[in-house]
């Protein structure tokens, strides 16, 4: 049974600190779908070449991210992808998608890979980790906002990967909504990532410059094989952990008087809510296809794959403004009947 430690969406263990597809035009395809069967279903706007469809276009890029090393160019590329995509331009390759696919080739394209590409890091070990969490227990700003930036940067990758890993050849069928979902959440953790980035420098901390480690993409890893379990896992459980310490890291912001760092904490935490909710509404979807109770999927793929239990505090607050039903992570809620 595989199994993902409790904990947070973030590189620290501090708790305290049903549309129908379509594309527009264009003469040729730069990264062609590597499933030539074209879309069974009817297109109110059917794209010029049925043998590349919108989806397929969105599952290669999703890779070409994935398979990026560099933090700050995944930043970009999603930005240019998601852009492309909700302007219905994706046939016409973005600039900086077309020179990714051309960089890694079209076979590089044809599977999610098994992680991401990243940068080699300058420090790994566990001594630097262990310090680095001791200084953010202790209210260090410059570990804190590091810890939190390299989150960002892997939620990027988190959210092209259900796109690149699950969405192409999906059972049941996933709709064209579930593929805008996660590019907007995608395009959103990459601004996320670069505001504190920007904050790091203005402090005299880059990013890379303190030690990070891996351990983000193991839940990743761990649920690789099932949709459900990565919702449940990845998005309902640390993603909607990173709103539970919103407070703690809030209050240690405040310690230290960063109003410029408070100010994009306060701009990201709203749609962070929103991300919760898409796993959440994501889940509800295979449990309902599936004929099951979604709070049972949900029970059953964190005994399976999920170590250590939920634990409290919980923001109520925002986990209810996310739409996650309180019987999901409190043991004293009873599950309200469905109407």
């Amino acid at each position: 049974m595989s199994m993902c430690k409790a904990g947070g969406y973030s590189d620290s263990s501090d708790e305290d600190g049903e549309e129908e597809d379509g594309d527009g035009g264009g003469d040729a395809d730069p990264y062609p779908n590597s499933n030539p069967n074209p879309n069974p279903n009817p297109d109110p706007h059917p794209d010029p070449n049925p043998e590349f469809p919108a989806k397929a276009r969105l599952v290669r890029a999703a890779t070409a991210v994935l398979r990026t090393p560099e933090p700050f160019d995944k930043a970009r590329l999603s930005a240019a992808i998601h852009e492309g995509w909700t302007a219905d331009r994706l046939h016409d390759a973005p600039e900086e998608l077309r020179d990714a696919c051309e960089r890694l080739g079209g076979d590089a394209l044809c599977a999610a890979p098994d992680a991401p590409a990243r940068p080699v890091a300058p420090e790994t070990d566990a001594a630097a980790m262990r310090d680095k969490v001791r200084k953010i227990r202790q209210g260090n700003r410059k570990g804190l906002l590091h810890s939190v930036a390299h989150a960002e940067s892997y939620a990027i990758d988190l959210m092209w990967d259900l796109i690149a890993r699950f969405g192409r050849d999906a059972d049941p069928e996933l709709p064209l909504s579930f593929y805008d979902d996660f590019a907007e959440a995608a395009a959103e953790e990459a601004r996320h990532f670069l505001a504190w980035c920007d904050r790091l420098d203005a402090i005299g901390a880059p990013y890379g410059s303190m030690a990070t480690h891996d351990g983000l993409w193991e839940s990743a890893s761990r649920t690789a094989g099932d949709l459900a379990a990565r919702l449940s896992v990845v998005h309902c459980v640390h993603e909607a952990r990173g709103l539970d310490t919103y407070g703690s890291s809030r209050a240690k912001l405040e310690r230290c008087g960063d109003v410029e760092s408070i100010a994009v904490l306060e701009r990201n935490v709203a749609e962070e809510v929103h991300h919760v909710r898409k796993g959440v509404k994501w889940l509800k979807f295979l449990a309902e296809a599936g004929g099951e109770d979604a709070g049972e999927l949900f029970r059953r793929a964190l005994n399976e794959h999920f170590e250590g239990g939920l634990k409290p505090p919980f923001n109520v607050e925002l986990r209810d403004a996310a739409g996650m039903p309180r019987a999901w992570y409190m043991a004293d809620e009873k599950p309200q009947a469905q109407a």
